[in-house]
């Protein structure tokens, strides 16, 4: 189904890819049928009503039951089962600027952050605060340990519980870098899928980590719609505020990226592509969203994009 204002929702029982699907729908100009004549237009022109009147930005979701060949960082695939996995874009109008000026990396930093939000607020509502743990609080009952693992990776108890895809929507930027652009920011969190579905071992799900409490949770459907929610406001209200006040926000924003990171502090391998690796102490997340990391040969050096892995530290 389709619908608009304040934000769009199209739910697929089944896709290869939400990103590729929603790439192609909301292409400026793309009108496939009656339901997709122009996607993209409407969403710039809410986007730039709502920040003139500073108000949060538009997020249209993409949601479907099942995906087939969805993809994460490197051109990795991974499939995911209906009932068990969140699959969804979010596509958002946002200033051109944030885009030319800081580069992806903050969309999904935003993103990753209000994922972190939605799951907090959803375990809220299921009457279990005593699993959520936020930065420096203690509370009581086991704790969750949800974290941002540096570039785009959503961990809850130190496994991987699901990840961020930001891309680009071909046409919508101009050519001068001015006005507002359209991005998709994928997104894919293990919710209720069993143990013995996890692709690796150093996966997880909000199932698996929650045990014999999973069963406080709602259906899948609500925990799928109330978690959605969450976040595309999340989004919205960020985006807003960047719109409005983009070096306060990016301020606030790095603050809380560091406070939430699992990655600061920790032993590193970097994965920059093709052969090149990096070892060293990931020491700081800085203002462009690189990962400053100190090497073995006592290097500090930025790094703008590759897969972190964590090592034991040494002696």
């Amino acid at each position: 189904m389709t619908t608009r204002c304040p934000h769009a929702l199209i739910h697929l029982a089944r896709v290869g890819s939400t990103n590729d699907y929603a790439k192609e729908r909301y292409r400026l100009g793309a009108g496939h049928d009656v339901q997709a004549d122009d996607l993209a237009g409407p969403l710039l022109a809410a986007a730039r009503s709502a920040a003139a009147g500073g108000l949060p930005l538009p997020v249209d979701v993409v949601v479907a039951d099942e995906q087939t060949a969805g993809r994460g960082r490197l051109d990795r695939t991974w499939q995911s089962r209906s009932g068990e996995t969140l699959v969804a874009s979010l596509v958002a109008a946002v200033p051109a600027r944030m885009l030319v000026e800081l580069g992806g990396g903050w969309l999904t930093s935003a993103c990753g952050l209000t994922c972190l939000d939605g799951l907090r607020a959803v375990l809220r509502q299921s009457g279990l605060d005593g699993t959520v743990e936020p930065p420096d609080i203690e509370l009581p009952g086991p704790s969750l340990a949800l974290r941002l693992k540096w570039p785009n990776d959503l961990f809850c108890g130190g496994k991987k519980l699901g990840g961020i895809l930001c891309e680009l929507v071909p046409g919508t930027l101009a050519p001068n870098g001015e006005g507002f652009a359209c991005v998709v920011l994928g997104i894919g969190i293990n919710l209720l899928t069993p143990a013995e579905r996890l692709p690796l071992a150093t996966a997880t799900s909000l199932a698996v980590e929650l045990g014999s409490a999973a069963g406080a949770l709602p259906a899948f459907a609500c925990l799928r719609e109330d978690l959605l929610t969450s976040i595309a406001r999340g989004l919205g209200q960020l985006l807003g505020e960047f719109a409005a006040h983009p070096a306060k926000t990016t301020e606030a924003l790095l603050l809380r990226l560091r406070e939430e990171s699992c990655t600061l502090g920790k032993r590193v391998e970097v994965n920059c592509g093709g052969d090149r690796r990096v070892t060293g102490v990931a020491l700081d997340i800085l203002p462009d969203t690189a990962l400053l990391v100190k090497t073995d040969a006592g290097e500090e050096l930025p790094i703008t994009a590759g897969d972190v892995g964590v090592l034991p530290m040494g002696p």
